[in-house]
């Protein structure tokens, strides 16, 4: 199973880690009511390496309002919840932690494609 670190809220870091175990993702379009949730081990593989690889942005962030809410929730019942805006098919995704809205995070065109195939 994939681990999550609970600091990687940490405002000193530039990327998230890693380290307790991820037993849950959920994804859900905003303004919809249908939720997928992920449960197997590769899925959650998947979403651990995404969010190690995630890139804090420097800078003032401007957004457009998300597509998806993205909810993690470690071993120890520990929720996160996302703002989730998945690129286009060789773009990056960007995310960003429900309680900081003045950060956020990229990630590769790899896991933007991913993420496509995970929300069909």
């Amino acid at each position: 199973m994939g681990k999550l670190n609970s600091e990687i809220h940490s405002e000193a870091a530039t990327k998230i880690t890693s380290e307790a175990t991820i037993t849950k993702v959920s994804i859900k379009k905003i303004g919809e009511s249908d939720i997928t949730v992920f449960e197997e081990e590769e899925v959650l593989e998947t979403f651990t390496h995404l969010l190690s690889s995630a890139v804090k942005e420097e800078g003032i962030v401007n957004m457009a309002n998300p597509e998806y809410h993205l909810e993690i929730v470690d071993a120890n019942e520990d929720t996160y919840r996302y703002y989730l805006w998945i690129g286009e098919s060789g773009e990056r995704t960007t995310l960003m932690w429900g309680e900081d809205t003045h950060t956020i995070y990229t990630v590769s065109q790899d896991f933007t494609d991913q993420f496509i195939d995970f929300v069909k």
